[in-house]
């Protein structure tokens, strides 16, 4: 595991769909799971 104060940017491509282009979400990262909270709910993706 990488120490706290240390950050990493990683590129992550998800598709939602047409409807949610130019929406803003909000994502919850963890070690294993990437949620998207979208207007229509949560969708996670897990590692």
């Amino acid at each position: 595991m990488l120490p706290p104060t240390r950050t990493h940017r990683v590129e992550v491509r998800i598709a939602l769909g047409r409807v949610h282009a130019g929406k803003t979400v909000t994502i919850h990262v963890t070690d294993t799971e990437l949620a998207i909270a979208c207007d229509d709910g949560t969708r996670s993706f897990v590692r």
